[in-house]
């Protein structure tokens, strides 16, 4: 049973999933062919039926910055796409995104620009972000 499912799995490109195909008679009647059908048909059809979701790995960066740079920094996460978590407006507006390592970098150097050295960065660790299959 286990190569019709693990077809279905790899003709559909997927990885990190499992699949489980339940047998409610035990009894050989069907034969092995015809076994192997119904495993593979049943596992087809839950893949068919699924909802499929793509994770990715990503930095949860924090920056620190002044409410001036604040508007900069929005602006041009915004205009590229770059998912913003959190902010919290405080002495300073510290804002929590979810970026790429080229995100990561290219945000960190637009900070320094912007914010005159002044905005700090600080690495939180890493998230998984889940994005729906196209």
């Amino acid at each position: 049973a286990g190569l019709p499912i693990l077809e279905s799995i790899k003709t559909n490109g997927l990885t990190n999933v499992c699949i489980v195909v339940t047998r409610y008679f035990g009894g050989i009647l069907l034969g092995t062919g015809p076994l192997a059908k119904a495993y593979r048909d049943s596992s087809h059809d839950a893949v068919l039926n699924a909802r499929i979701i793509r994770m990715r790995y990503l930095n949860n960066v924090l920056f620190s910055l002044d409410y001036d740079s604040y508007g900069k920094i929005r602006y041009e996460a915004e205009k590229r796409a770059m998912k913003i978590i959190d902010t919290q407006f405080e002495a300073k507006v510290i804002v929590r995104m979810a970026l790429t390592d080229s995100e990561s970098e290219y945000m960190r150097s637009f900070l320094n620009d912007v914010s005159r050295g002044s905005g700090a960065i600080s690495d939180d660790g890493g998230l998984w972000i889940s994005e729906e299959k196209e």
